[in-house]
């Protein structure tokens, strides 16, 4: 009698695989949320190229992004 329930309530092979999946899943998510909650507090520089037909030739810059918003003040 214990060998019948055994065998119906046996877990499918497959079922593993996809829990496994699951797993790496919510890993990559949650490394994902933390890569991008750290990157809100370090310092970021955006490189661009400006450029206009009056220029002979573009002029490379670096523009500096602070880490904390800039507050504007009423006149």
């Amino acid at each position: 009698m214990d060998d019948y329930y055994s065998v119906i309530f046996e877990e499918p092979k497959w079922h593993r695989i996809v829990d496994a999946l699951a797993v790496l899943a919510i890993g990559i998510s949650i490394g994902f949320i933390i890569s991008q909650v750290t990157a809100l507090f370090e310092p970021q520089s955006v490189e661009f190229i400006q450029s206009s037909p009056s220029m002979p030739k573009a002029e490379t810059g670096k523009l500096e992004i602070p880490a904390e918003p800039v507050k504007f003040e009423e006149i």
